[in-house]
């Protein structure tokens, strides 16, 4: 097993990870993502980032896990080596960002669309089968973004809102002001540091306390990011009408307690997608992204059901 070439200014989250699989989900996963995972790294925009393939069954979907701006590929690793255990292939990978010494990340939207590309491009070069991009919070839009430059076979949007709707905007106290003026200062002032606990309560990303307690230390997850990085997550998110525009068979689930982003703003832009091949799933008590076993074994059998019937219309079955 190849290891990756780790990028001076990226975050250590490389051995973090482990840490979610062994106080969380299942200790017993960590020995098994050792022997079946592939380290690897992919290339963007003049950077070398890391890119983990979860080989499934010859010619299955290959699903691409797209954190939110603020989080990392192995974050994701329990629920991909579970659909790759059924025979599902996954990627996950990290997003090209610039790190300070105290750990301030520096990013943009259109960035981190263009890493998305990258990834499905890479994916296509090497494997066969259809691809789906699986948007996690955030990573939903900037999924949709990549897809229509860099078109995939299939969507599924978790916990993601349409950030530029009405909706997204009503639910965030504050957010008509905040704006057009965090826009109109990074102009100005692109580097400055702004704390993210104030304008992001981390403790309604889950009710668990065994996770919460790795989440808060993990330092793959961003703490404090630059006023550039904020701008461009509150600014460059305007989806122009591609979720209309999306005609690829696209899921959507999204748990009821959700305290981060209600279900409504995923059911507004569920309302939106023109494919007529859509569907949405309502989970029971998982927070804003699953954090018991059960919550992510309940999310991988939706995951795997959808990646199946994607694969035997594939085979013309």
């Amino acid at each position: 097993m190849t290891a990756v070439a780790r990028r001076r200014d990226a975050p250590p989250a490389e051995a973090h990870f482990r840490e979610y699989l062994h106080r969380v989900y299942d200790p017993g996963a960590l020995v098994r993502f050792d022997e079946r995972v592939r380290l690897d790294a992919y290339d963007s925009g003049g950077s070398r980032m890391a890119m983990d393939w979860y080989d499934g069954a010859d010619g299955a979907p290959t699903i691409v896990f797209v954190p939110g701006s603020l989080a990392y590929g192995r974050l994701f690793a329990y629920p991909a080596l579970l659909l790759a255990e059924r025979g599902v292939g996954c990627v996950t990978f990290d997003f090209c960002r610039s790190v300070r010494g105290d750990d301030v990340f520096d990013f943009t939207v259109p960035t981190h669309v263009a890493n998305i590309v990258d990834v499905v491009r890479r994916i296509r070069a090497e494997r066969a089968g259809p691809v789906i991009l699986f948007g996690l919070s955030y990573g939903g839009i900037m999924s949709l973004l990549a897809s229509e430059r860099e078109p995939v076979d299939a969507m599924i949007w978790y916990a993601s809102p349409k950030p530029a709707s009405r909706e997204f905007v009503r639910s965030q106290p504050g957010a008509r002001l905040l704006i057009p003026i965090v826009t109109a200062l990074s102009k100005l002032l692109p580097r400055v540091r702004v704390p993210l606990t104030a304008v992001v309560d981390y403790d309604k990303v889950s009710s668990e306390r065994a996770f919460l307690d790795v989440y808060r230390s993990d330092p793959g997850v961003a703490k404090a990011c630059t006023l550039r990085a904020l701008a461009s997550t509150l600014g460059d998110v305007d989806d122009h009408g591609a979720l209309a525009r999306a005609r690829f068979p696209f899921l959507v689930m999204h748990a009821r307690d959700d305290r981060l982003f209600s279900i409504a703003l995923s059911r507004a832009a569920f309302d939106e997608i023109g494919s007529a091949d859509k569907r949405f799933i309502e989970l029971d008590g998982h927070g804003h992204w699953p954090s018991t076993p059960d919550g992510i074994r309940t999310m991988v059998d939706h995951v795997a059901a959808f990646a199946a019937n994607l694969a035997s219309r594939a085979a013309g079955g």
